[in-house]
């Protein structure tokens, strides 16, 4: 029979902590997916290190993932305002502490509403342009 991963990991822990530590390592480096390699923790105060290492380092890479897609999202800018729109909704619910059941009817109604709005309102943007501009701006385009 072949060595289990205790003996091949070189555990030499005598009590039930050091053997639940190297297991705790085991686990926690098969769910980081970090792989075993070529140079490995030998004592429990090493595979603690290690474990706090893989959730620092698995934390940061979420952090770093997700801030790259807020960037990469908010360069949308009806994105953004539709948003700013909804936080500004949900925090006016908040403030006035609606029953559950009316919180979720007003959410569901601005969720609604804000979905098909542009950032821009056309009548505004087109009163802005010089008159030579807007004579060239086909009137079907608005």
């Amino acid at each position: 029979s072949g060595s289990g991963f205790l003996e091949t990991y070189e555990w030499t822990g005598d009590s039930a902590a050091s053997q639940y530590i190297c297991s705790l390592y085991w686990a926690m480096t098969t769910v980081t997916t970090v792989g075993y390699g070529d140079i490995i923790p030998r004592s429990d105060g090493e595979r603690i290190f290690t474990m706090a290492a893989m959730i620092i380092g698995g934390a940061f890479y979420g952090y770093v993932v997700g801030n790259i897609s807020v960037i990469l999202a908010s360069n949308d800018v009806n994105w953004r305002a539709h948003k700013e729109r909804l936080d500004l909704i949900e925090s006016w619910i908040s403030h006035h502490r609606f029953p559950a059941q009316l919180r979720r009817k007003i959410w569901a109604f601005y969720k609604k509403a804000v979905r098909g709005q542009v950032v821009w309102d056309d009548g505004v943007v087109f009163a802005e342009l010089t008159i030579e501009l807007r004579e060239e701006v086909p009137s079907g385009n608005l």
